[in-house]
């Protein structure tokens, strides 16, 4: 033991360190596997036999038959690959992965011999992490022994949670798509060549089998991401430091070439064979398959690499403040819609605000306190996290795409950095205590801002293990419960006084008010018409089918006092403010937008919101989500205030049935005619006719994206009055399950069904596969508001809804249950 190792044993807070820093680091590794995979992942036997059918795998069956190609054909009679496999290459008739090929050669492909089997990805994924938190860590502990270990308990537990939650990682665990894969696996590499370049340059084992292993893992990382080429110098970098420094004191046992080889070989191997992979497969060693992938850099021939791009990308990283909420899971994508000429957005991103700010403190406190650091030997490591850091990030954001996972590339070796420079600065004599809390609470928000950016990833976490997210959902938005309770965050509709502008121009949209955050907006424009004294207000649902009003006049200068209620402005469904309320209600109230002018409903119709932090309201503009549209009123929007929310509407539960006095439209429009459509866009149910000939006509169901079914032709004379009697099983089923008379059975039959009465026969059976909405509010008769594509706007003949009385409802529902086709 040298004589830092002993000053690191026995200085003060050792025993404390060696309690905390391992149990919290267990505890750690627990969290990373259970936000990756969760005890059902752990336990299901589908996690480790079957067949699977993702890339990787789909890349070792190929393996396994002999041939270097995804085992799938392309679409042979279009001659390109087929749209499922978007982001695979297409080259001469086969489909390739361009994705990294290590993490299928070091553990698919031995898994899949020896078991015969297919390992679920994820296991890889979050495998990868804890490997690469657990070589960050031991590289900290290293350092911290070396170099007296005095920060103390405290810090080193920061530290510890920073290094597994702090690097962006977690952003990578609750998806295990072929993105992800290789970015998780070249973090665990690159952390590793890291942890035995740290050895060799600290003299601990064989220096010669430390550089070795160094150099073996970052070429193994280019084997995942192309882009770690960066670090494959690190190895021999550390040689050279370590020649210079034996030189001096005459403790070189080895010669410099031998070193310099231990640290380029293993690495120069590994480019080889990825040279003579990538040559079989595309002619090219150099040539991983970028070039032939099915994408929208190469498909539309976008410039893929330019200084343009350094600047947005940087800022949208580090520099851009996250989309905040109270509502859990808190952090939300920031403001990053466009970029430069030839910029591909793609998907939104959460960036690194918290990170960026902890790094500039860290370095400013030892910038200011240099004079105190011991920092000694550990100079020229942290110039190595500083290249690999450096390097990694300059050539990433030189593309013209971004994404959260692309930070793994470059932010762990950021985080070590950090780590270790902020020990060295706690341990100085100079750092006082208020900069100790100050470091703890940056700790604290970046790697909350991780953990909870990793729940909200995509909405995985939320769609892929669902009870356990409502659970945490409705655990974690009791804090904006008491808060609303308290009168500090706002529920209900807003009043404005809005003067419209003079001198509109044709297709001006203009914003009236806008709430929510960066890709989940929900506004109210005023789409001003010409040739004037015309508007339409129209209410959007960012990425969504909006709703409008028809032209309204209107005199421009003159005062109107808008009242605008909108599901965006009330808390999540799943938060205990809906207690209050029945399920139909609190529907209800979270799809509805009304708009009043001047007293008069103007609006009054269903859409989709999203859950938008009440700060985020704001009037006469939409900064928050950019648009074609205007970002500012031209008019004058004042004296805007919140109002208590209205009383409940009483609840309409309609049990499922429907009768209905009507005509068949003579003439066929060519199209169906709504009959009865429920729910929103997106995820609504339509009931339809379609008029054949003279005396037949069909009906039809459309299940938004799920299924379509349609009746045979039924004899009709149209232009007579007929009785069409609808029962919707499901809600039938629901609603008369507590009457004694009706059969349980015979009623539970009629679960999954709809069917169509007419004139008193039964003429259509058919399946339901989607939940059916019936909200009083949410249901139209004879309208296709949802914007069916089966169907035109309005039905063209004569309708009259007919209620059922309770008696004449209980005995359709005995006919229903009776009946056996």
């Amino acid at each position: 033991m040298t004589a830092d190792d002993q000053a690191g044993a026995s200085g003060p807070g050792a025993r404390r360190r060696i309690h905390v820093w391992p149990a919290l680091g267990a505890a750690c590794l627990v969290v990373i596997v259970w936000i990756g995979l969760g005890w059902d992942t752990l336990t299901a036997r589908y996690s480790y036999v079957g067949t699977r059918t993702e890339y990787y795998n789909l890349l070792v069956h190929g393996f396994l038959k002999g041939h270097l190609y995804l085992d799938v054909d392309p679409d042979p009679a279009a001659g390109r690959i087929i749209a499922s496999l978007l982001d695979a290459s297409y080259y001469k008739g086969h489909c390739y992965l361009y994705f990294g090929v290590t993490p299928a050669a070091l553990i698919l492909l031995p898994y899949a011999y020896l078991t015969g089997s297919d390992l679920d990805t994820r296991f890889i994924v979050v495998l990868s992490v804890a490997l690469g938190f657990l070589f960050s860590l031991g590289i900290f502990r290293m350092a911290a022994r070396d170099h007296g270990g005095r920060a103390g308990g405290a810090f080193d537990a920061l530290a510890t949670l920073a290094l597994a939650f702090a690097t962006a990682a977690p952003l990578l665990l609750t998806r295990s798509m072929f993105y992800e894969v290789p970015i998780a696996m070249g973090y665990a590499l690159a952390m590793a060549g890291a942890f035995f370049t740290y050895r060799a340059l600290s003299g601990r084992g064989a220096t010669g089998a430390a550089l070795a292993l160094a150099s073996l893992c970052m070429g193994l990382a280019v084997g995942c991401r192309p882009d770690l080429i960066v670090d494959v110098p690190i190895p021999a970098a550390a040689a050279v430091l370590i020649a210079l420094r034996n030189q001096v004191t005459g403790r070189w046992g080895r010669s410099f070439a031998s070193a310099v080889a231990c640290a380029l070989v293993p690495a120069g191997a590994v480019g080889i064979g990825l040279g003579v992979y990538n040559f079989e497969r595309f002619g090219n060693p150099l040539e991983f398959g970028l070039a032939y992938s099915a994408n929208e850099f190469i498909g539309n021939h976008h410039q893929l690499v330019s200084a343009a791009y350094l600047w947005p990308n940087l800022r949208w990283y580090y520099l851009t403040f996250p989309a905040l909420s109270p509502f859990f899971p808190y952090v939300f994508p920031e403001q990053a819609s466009f970029g430069p000429s030839g910029y591909v957005t793609g998907e939104a991103i959460h960036g690194q605000f918290p990170v960026f700010a902890l790094t500039a403190f860290v370095f400013a406190a030892a910038i200011l306190l240099r004079g105190n650091l011991r920092l000694e030997r550990l100079r020229g490591f942290l110039g190595i996290l500083g290249w690999m850091f450096a390097s990694a990030f300059l050539l990433l954001c030189s593309i013209g795409v971004r994404a959260d996972r692309y930070m793994v590339d470059f932010q762990p070796p950021l985080v070590l950095a950090i780590a270790i420079l902020a020990a060295a600065v706690s341990a100085s004599t100079g750092a006082p205590k208020l900069w100790r809390l100050s470091f703890g609470l940056l700790v604290a928000a970046a790697v909350a801002f991780n953990l909870f950016a990793a729940l909200e990833e995509f909405s995985a976490f939320k769609y892929v293990r669902t009870g356990l997210y409502r659970r945490l959902e409705w655990i974690g938005n009791y804090p904006s419960y008491w808060l609303e309770r308290a009168g500090i965050l706002p529920t209900g509709p807003v009043e404005m006084k809005v003067v419209f502008p003079q001198g509109q121009k044709v297709g001006s949209a203009e914003p009236l008010l806008s709430v929510g955050t960066p890709e989940r907006t929900d506004a109210i424009y005023a789409n001003l018409l010409p040739p004037g004294g015309l508007v339409e207000i129209a209410a959007s649902h960012h990425g969504d089918v909006g709703v409008a009003t028809a032209p309204l006049p209107i005199e421009p200068g003159r005062v109107y006092t808008l009242k605008v209620d909108m599901g965006a402005f009330y808390p999540p469904l799943n938060h205990p403010y809906f207690e209050r309320f029945n399920p139909t209600q609190a529907h209800a109230m979270k799809s509805r937008v009304r708009v009043e002018m001047d007293g008069v409903a103007v609006l009054n119709r269903r859409m989709n919101s999203f859950d938008a932090p009440p700060w985020t309201l704001e009037f006469g503009r939409n900064d928050i989500t950019l648009t074609p549209a205007k970002t500012g009123f031209t008019g004058r929007v004042f004296g805007e205030r919140r109002l208590a929310p209205p009383p409940p509407e009483p609840s309409v539960d309609r049990h499922g049935l429907w009768r209905i006095q009507c005509t068949f439209p003579r003439v066929s429009t060519g199209t169906g005619e709504p009959i009865l459509a429920a729910g929103l866009p997106g995820r609504a149910t339509l009931v339809y006719l379609k008029v054949l000939a003279a005396d037949s006509v069909r009906f039809g169901l459309d299940e938004w994206a799920t299924s379509a079914a349609q009746s045979a032709p039924i004899f009709a004379r149209p232009g007579d009055i007929h009785l069409l009697e609808i029962i919707v099983g499901p809600l039938a089923a629901n609603s008369w399950n507590t009457d004694g008379a009706i059969n349980p059975e015979r009623l539970q039959r009629l679960a999954g069904s709809l069917r169509i009465w007419l004139d008193g026969q039964l003429v259509w059976q058919t399946s339901l596969h989607a939940p059916f909405d019936a909200l009083e509010a949410h249901t139209c008769l004879g309208s296709n508001s949802q914007g069916f594509s089966t169907a035109g706007s309005e039905y063209h003949g004569d309708m009259e809804p007919i209620p059922f009385s309770p008696s004449e409802a209980r005995e359709f529902v005995l006919r229903n249950a009776a009946y056996s086709p």
